[in-house]
C-alpha cells in the first residue's frame, strides 16, 4: 500500500541467477548499482550455464575485461565484443531446439546488435538490455533506475551508498539478500527510518548445478518460461 515503497539494489550483472529477478519482482524500484568499482571474479562479466540437460556440469560464460576495467566504476568498462560469437555458438548448439524459440531468436538478436555495433562495448549496456529482455519476458514489470543517474550520492560508500539511494528514491523498505545479513549493519538503516526485508531464497523447485546456481537463462532454455515463472513467484 501507500507508504510502503519498496526498493530492490544490485549491480547491473551478467545473465543473472533467478533470485536476481526474483528480488526485481519483489520491489516497487530497482537500482543498477553501476556507480560502484568493478571487481575480480564477480558476476558483472560472468554466470554458469549448464553443458547437459541433465544440469550434471556447468561451464562459465564470460565477457572479457580488460586490466584496467579493476580501476573503472561498472558503467565504464568496455569489453571485447568478438568473444560473443562464442556465446551465440553455445545457444545455438546447446539450445537450438528449445521450446522457447522466440526467447532465443530475441536473445540472439541482442547480441548480434551487440557484435555488429561500431561503438565501443559497455558491458553495463549489454547487461541492462538482456536483464531488459528478461523482465519483459517473465513479465516483470518493475521500474528500473541507474543509481549514476541518481542525485546526491556521490562520495558514499557500502550502506551510506545504500541508504542514500534509497531517501532518493522515497523508499521505506529494502529488499535485502540473505548474504547481506553477514556483513550489513542493520541498526543504520532502522535508525533512518528504513525497513529491511530478507528475500526468502530456497528456490527449492530450481534446478542446480553441483548446488551451484546457473543463470536464469539457461533455466528459460530448458524449462521454459512458465515453469521459470513459477519458479520465481513460488
Amino acid at each position: 500500500g501507500i507508504g510502503s515503497m519498496k526498493i530492490g539494489i544490485h549491480q547491473p550483472n551478467f545473465m543473472p541467477w533467478i533470485g536476481y529477478f526474483n528480488k526485481i519482482n519483489q520491489s516497487d524500484k530497482f537500482v543498477f548499482l553501476d556507480n560502484v568499482k568493478c571487481s575480480k571474479n564477480s558476476f558483472f562479466n560472468r554466470n554458469r550455464f549448464s553443458t547437459s540437460k541433465k544440469f550434471s556440469d556447468f561451464f562459465w560464460l564470460t565477457c572479457s575485461l580488460k586490466k584496467e576495467s579493476y580501476r573503472q566504476n561498472l558503467c565504464d568498462v568496455m569489453f571485447d565484443q568478438k568473444l560473443l560469437k562464442k556465446h551465440v555458438k553455445h545457444f545455438k548448439i546447446r539450445h537450438g531446439k528449445t521450446k522457447e524459440q522466440n526467447f532465443l531468436e530475441g536473445l540472439i538478436n541482442l547480441y548480434e546488435k551487440q557484435i555488429s555495433s561500431v561503438t565501443n562495448a559497455n558491458l553495463c549496456n549489454f547487461n541492462k538490455a538482456i536483464i531488459n529482455f528478461i523482465c519483459e519476458n517473465l513479465e516483470i514489470q518493475t521500474d528500473i533506475i541507474l543509481a549514476s543517474e541518481i542525485k546526491n550520492i556521490t562520495g558514499l560508500k557500502k550502506e551510506n551508498l545504500v541508504i542514500g539511494i534509497i531517501k532518493e528514491l522515497d523508499g521505506q523498505t529494502y529488499i535485502s539478500g540473505h548474504g547481506a545479513k553477514n556483513y550489513q549493519d542493520e541498526n543504520k538503516f532502522i535508525s533512518q527510518g528504513i525497513n529491511l526485508q530478507y528475500l526468502d531464497q530456497n528456490f527449492i523447485n530450481t534446478p542446480v548445478v553441483n548446488c551451484e546456481h546457473v543463470s536464469i537463462v539457461d533455466i528459460i532454455l530448458q524449462e521454459g518460461l512458465w515453469k521459470t515463472k513459477k519458479m520465481i513467484l513460488h
